[in-house]
Formats: C-alpha cells, structure tokens, sequence
C-alpha cells in the first residue's frame, strides 16, 4: 500500500534521511543549515505540525537521493535506481574522475561500512597502480562510451592522458588502499583489458606498437601485487610493500561472471552501485535491492573461495591461471607484430 497523504509523505522522507545520522541532533542541525532555519522550525516538520512545501520535498529527495517514487508506489516489482550518464555529461576525462574521487571519499567518510566488490573485471582503483593502464582504460572509455572527440582520431600512447589527470587517479588510489573492501573476483578477471588491448593491437591502434607489449607487462606486474595483497591480506602500496593499509579479503567465485557491482552497507545507509555501460553505474538506496543483494552476497560468499593469508594452495591455482592468461595473450600479439602466422 502507497503513501496516501502528504503528511505520511514527510513522515517516511524525513524519517529516511534521520536513520542515516548516528545522532537525531545531527541531522536537525544539518537540516537547519540546508533550510537556512531554526532548529525548532525543523523539529517542528518532524513533528508533523509543520508541512514541508512540494519545493522542500524536492530539494530533500535531491539533496539525499530518495527515490519519492519509491515512497509513494511499494509495488514488490518495481525498484528505483539513478543513472550517472543522465545527471553527469562526460564532456572530458576530468568530469569522470572528479564524480569518481568524489564517491571514493564519501566511501572513506561513512563510519563502520563494509564495502562487498563482486566483480568480473579489474576494478578501476587498481588500474591506478599503473599510470600506463589507467590511461588506457581512460582512452578506451573516452573514446567509445564518452565519445570524446579529442580521442576518436588519435592511436593510444601513455602520454595521451594529461599528467593531472593521472594525479587525481593516484588521489583515488590512495583513498581506496584506506577503506576495508571484502572483494570477489573470477578467473576473468582481466579478460576485458586483455580483448581490449589485442584488439587495438591487431587494428593499429597503438602509436607504437610496442606498447601493446608494455601494457601486458604491466598487467603482469599488476597481478603480481594483487598476489603480494591477497597473501597479507593488506592492501599495500607499489612503493612500499611494508607499509600496509585497509584490510583486504578476497575471495574466488566463478558465479560472478555477470556480476559487477559495489554494494556498500553500515547502520545508518546502504547503497547499491551496480556498473551499467562501464564505467557507468546505476545506483539504489531501495530497500528491497539492498536487502536482496545482502542476501545474494551471503550466498554466494558462502560457497567461494578464499585466497588470503593461510589459502596458498588455492590463492597460487588463482593467480597462476590469470597469469596464464596475460602471458597467452602477450605472445599472440608479439606473434602478430612479428609477422609469425
């Protein structure tokens, strides 16, 4: 059954955004400085004697990203989620990375999350470690999601993407190394990049074609730290190994395949991010998603692998065949470029 009243309207859309602070003064005094009134004014709107304009109740939803609709219609079918690529034009690799530093952050800020990353590709923040690999994956998605015209008529070489641009991305990599992920990957892991960079090989689309070979080594040494952080369970830095951050529980699962998403829960928000036209995403706080995504990674963790800390055995069957598969595709383009048939 539906909202049926205004009243019960603000009720339920204050009541949401009131869960998401540990304290109830908290989020009156915020609500004060957003509405630029007194804090009585504001316990008066909970209170109900109060009504909330249709112009405040815009402004809430906005501020907070409520689904109004998912107040107003509790259809068991129907779930509300918000698209990036609507609300943010990628107009330069520089709009994608300030929204993506952005959400790394707000990550970082929420105290007692879990962060649970099911995914069947590299995830973006690792990309990072290589200034050479995030530039590619930057490249690949400007040209073909963004529809950068600055890039359509240029072949790929490192230098491609503006050094600040790298710098933000090193900006985000350091964020992530601090937050406490729980992540689960598939043997596909690095299959997209790898298509990807055969492809631009076998069509010419590498100013040098040389670099085709770089970036499968540097994927090499990618899994290489990945190893060194699944066997602490830390992640680390490239530049010092000895110098450890956030926890880091990995786990293998081949169910995952068609799964990339970003599930985010604590006692005062969740939120779904799920990779729509990567590296788009859609997003939901709708509590029926998010109580069906807890219980889809409870699931699915229970019957995965882990491949930290005392799980060698397993850990060393998992990297060794994605390193299998980086050295497969490294000889069939150093084949090709040789003229070898």
């Amino acid at each position: 059954m539906g909202i049926t009243s205004t009243t019960n309207l603000q009720n339920e859309l204050l009541s949401r955004i009131i869960d998401r602070f540990e304290k109830r003064v908290d989020a009156v005094r915020e609500l004060a400085d957003f509405f630029n009134v007194g804090k009585d004014a504001i316990y008066r709107r909970l209170r109900g004697d109060t009504l909330l304009t249709p112009e405040e109740i815009l402004q809430l939803a906005k501020k907070y990203k409520i689904s109004l609709d998912a107040i107003l219609f509790e259809d068991k079918d129907m779930v509300f989620f918000s698209f990036n690529a609507f609300s943010v034009k990628i107009k330069n690799v520089d709009d994608y990375l300030a929204n993506l530093k952005a959400n790394v952050e707000n990550f970082g800020a929420i105290p007692n999350a879990e962060i649970y990353y099911p995914t069947n590709e590299i995830p973006i923040f690792y990309y990072c470690f290589f200034p050479e690999l995030i530039s590619f994956k930057l490249y690949v998605w400007g040209r073909n999601i963004w529809d950068l015209e600055y890039l359509q008529q240029q072949a790929f070489h490192p230098e491609i993407i503006q050094h600040h641009a790298v710098d933000i991305c090193n900006e985000v990599l350091q964020t992530y190394l601090n937050i406490d992920t729980i992540e689960m990957w598939s043997l596909n892991l690095f299959d997209n990049t790898l298509n990807q960079i055969e492809y631009y090989a076998n069509t010419g689309g590498f100013k040098n074609e040389d670099d085709a070979l770089m970036l499968c080594d540097r994927l090499l040494d990618l899994a290489k730290h990945m190893y060194k952080m699944a066997e602490e369970g830390k992640k680390t830095s490239l530049k010092s190994s000895s110098m450890k951050y956030a926890d880091f529980q990995l786990y293998h699962n081949e169910m995952i395949s068609t799964n990339s998403f970003i599930y985010l829960t604590s006692p005062h928000i969740r939120v779904l991010f799920s990779i729509y036209g990567s590296p788009n995403y859609m997003t939901s706080s709708d509590e029926r998603i998010c109580d069906y995504t807890e219980n889809w990674i409870k699931k699915i963790k229970a019957r995965s692998t882990p491949v930290i800390g005392d799980a060698a055995r397993d850990r060393n069957w998992f990297f060794k065949g994605i390193k299998r598969r980086i050295e497969n595709t490294r000889n069939r383009i150093e084949n090709q470029l040789g003229g070898v048939f």
